[in-house]
């Protein structure tokens, strides 16, 4: 069942989060935030009228989340995590359609997103879902000497940090 974010769900949904994020600290690399740090940014994301956070549940846990940004009635799909243990079950796909739903219910034609290249995962669920790839840059300087890899995603090569 999908419900929209309560208070009452902060822990799991912490959880989930702290998942998601130490997760892209893998893919793209970088300092992880310290478990305060992503206390603190997970509050001011629920706390954020603008975030609509979609849960769901299965009878006693949270399996997934979808977070929601409106940016003056333009919605971006900011975050979306499924548990690893239940992914491939259509909990990702149900929750995506819940928000397309929802844009939808709130005069919003389209869904924006983006997702970073080397997340082929993320890419290959959204292409399948029916999203199109509009453009990628993503431009980095760094501040102090970094190791870079080079990948390819639709036959363009990226350099990301390591």
């Amino acid at each position: 069942m999908i419900c929209e974010y309560t208070s009452e769900y902060f822990n799991e949904t912490l959880e989930l989060y702290t998942a998601l994020y130490s997760y892209h600290k893998v893919l793209f690399g970088g300092q992880p935030l310290s478990p305060n740090d992503l206390i603190e940014d997970f509050k001011k994301v629920v706390e954020n009228p603008n975030n609509k956070i979609f849960l769901y549940r299965n009878d006693s846990k949270v399996l997934g989340f979808a977070r929601l940004f409106d940016a003056d009635g333009c919605y971006f799909l900011k975050e979306l995590y499924v548990q690893r243990v239940y992914r491939n079950k259509g909990i990702g796909k149900k929750l995506l359609q819940f928000c397309e739903d929802f844009a939808q219910k709130h005069g919003e034609e389209q869904i924006y997103l983006s997702v970073i290249p080397i997340n082929e995962i993320a890419v290959n669920f959204y292409r399948k879902n029916g999203y199109n790839v509009i453009n990628s840059i993503e431009l980095t300087k760094p501040t102090i000497n970094e190791t870079f890899q080079e990948v390819e995603f639709n036959g363009k090569k990226y350099k990301i940090r390591v």
